[in-house]
């Protein structure tokens, strides 16, 4: 087998692009229907082809989807007189190459540590959990054989349908990374709108489909398209398909056709935005307006995961800034302490609050024994309170803080109608984690749809989001610091009282308000 022996042609041309495409990393996304899968494999087996011998991993969330859906486009790409031994757990081809199956059920970080792959195509990667995912990047490359005249290049490719503000926007889409070049399809895009008026008789908005687009950047590459960009191939398969998709909720086809990302199924803050809940520090310093009345910041700890403290400034007026973050992973207490000292330096908060699990004794990272997070980084100069972790309560004080009240006048703009909440710049990992927070979602086991819990996914990263909960959820919003002058209370050193002695009048006990 070669792949001069696979006859394939592209269905459209963001598909044909992100099949060549040589970008080291590359994630194609869109609508429904628009041959995200397919191009993959044919993608993949092109690579399989041209280095016989050579291993990849194809992986999916859930072992039902793998099977209902991954693999079953697998079959009708892949040629059959390319396939040599096809199993539950791997396929191997004719030429020796493999292809290694993963679902998530059961997989985890040492299974996939264990990889040693050319190639690895995530489907519906948004699905997955980021670590994961690079996890899964980091096993490329490791598996060369001596017999290969040239050496084969690591490829990490993926599929993604549109889940708002998610870790594949962040990590892919051009609102968020600069890319050296952008090539637009609009003459294709505008071909599929006439075809689906004259020949499904149905009429779109031209500014509801966002445009076809292939980005080019320095080892990453991005491609997007609508259903409608597939037209053609969709209405040879079923000639009702995509007339039965525009029928659909006008809410529905924002994210399932015409693949908005502005729309976002499941939110817990659908009211963030960044235009509005951001600002620049540059421009607008809220120490410098002097209005704070209290500082505070929120501690979350992470071994393998990223340490995170966030620094709010609370105005007298009840708003909430927050104006700094410290964001950072695989480093040793000491290397977070001394970076987080700068900050207590800078900003000289009133309290941190912290994850209440760092007050438990383990020894998950350090020599000694029965000694807590906590009281390590008390050693370091850094002492931390215990955070209220509730969830409900923390997500909820969250939302009043983003609605926007009529009745508020905007700390930053000046005009009326305000938040109460804002996040600076310098805190891109909480401004990005609050609008990938998502509630669990599940099919109803009578109806087959789709529903959402009230548990939040623990799926989606919340390092930084994390400590953000914990400022809201104490008191520190309507905490007044003390004022007046503190003095050490003078006590009665008679041995004869065995009580705790009083202060005498006129003594201000220290912490009193």
């Amino acid at each position: 087998m070669n792949s001069s022996e696979f006859v394939f042609e592209p269905s459209n041309p963001i598909s044909d692009a992100f099949i060549w495409c040589t970008a080291r990393s590359a994630c194609i996304d869109g609508g429904v229907g628009n041959s995200k899968t397919s191009s993959a494999f044919i993608k993949l087996l092109l690579l399989l082809s041209s280095f016989p011998g050579s291993r990849a991993v194809v992986c999916r969330q859930t072992y039902l989807d793998l099977c209902k859906t991954t693999r079953r486009t697998f079959d009708k790409v892949c040629p059959a007189g390319w396939i040599a031994r096809n199993v539950r757990e791997d396929t191997m081809l004719t030429n020796g190459s493999e292809i290694h199956w993963l679902h998530m059920d059961t997989a985890d970080e040492k299974t996939l540590l264990g990889l040693e792959v050319n190639f690895a195509f995530p489907d519906q990667m948004e699905e997955l959990h980021p670590e994961l995912i690079e996890i899964l990047d980091s096993r490329l490359g490791r598996w060369q054989l001596p017999h290969w005249e040239q050496h084969c290049p690591p490829y990490f490719f993926g599929t993604s349908n549109p889940r708002g503000h998610d870790a594949v926007y962040y990590g892919y889409h051009p609102d968020v990374i600069k890319y050296d070049k952008i090539e637009r399809f609009s003459e294709w895009d505008a071909e599929m709108l006439k075809r689906v008026r004259d020949e499904l008789g149905i009429q779109v908005d031209p500014k509801q489909v966002p445009p076809s687009i292939a980005c080019y950047g320095d080892g990453k590459a991005y491609f997007f398209g609508s259903t409608l960009i597939n037209l053609p191939i969709l209405q040879k398969i079923e000639p009702s398909y995509v007339k039965n998709l525009l029928k659909k909720p006008e809410s529905w086809k924002k994210v399932w056709v015409f693949g908005n990302r502005d729309f976002f199924e499941g939110s817990i803050h659908p009211q963030f935005k960044e235009s509005t809940h951001t600002y620049d520090p540059t421009k607008f310093d809220p120490i410098s307006k002097g209005v704070i009345r209290c500082r505070v910041g929120g501690f979350d700890y992470g071994l393998a995961h990223p340490t995170c403290l966030q620094t709010a400034l609370i105005s007298r007026e009840g708003y909430v800034f927050f104006d700094d973050e410290y964001f950072a992973a695989n480093r040793s207490i000491e290397q977070h302490a001394n970076e987080i000292r700068k900050r207590i330096a800078k900003y000289s908060p009133e309290a941190i609050l912290a994850d209440p699990t760092v007050f438990h004794e383990d020894t998950r990272d350090r020599n000694v024994m029965t000694k807590s997070i906590a009281q390590e980084y008390a050693q370091h100069g850094i002492g931390f309170i215990r955070a209220d972790n509730n969830e409900d309560t923390s997500i909820e004080k969250l939302e009043e803080l983003i609605q926007i009240r009529p009745d508020l006048r905007n700390p930053i703009t000046g005009e009326m109608g305000s938040p109460r909440m804002f996040v600076s710049k310098r805190c891109p990992n909480l401004i990005a984690q609050i609008q990938q927070q998502r509630r669990k979602e599940q099919r109803n086991v009578l109806t087959g749809e789709k529903e959402f819990l009230d548990e939040r996914d623990d799926k989606v990263p919340d390092d930084a989001y994390d400590p953000a909960r914990y400022i809201v959820n104490s008191g520190f919003l309507t905490y007044e610091p003390w004022k007046g002058d503190i003095r050490v209370p003078k006590f009665d050193s008679s041995p004869r009282h065995n009580t705790q002695p009083k202060p005498r009048d006129g003594d201000v006990v220290i912490g009193a308000r």
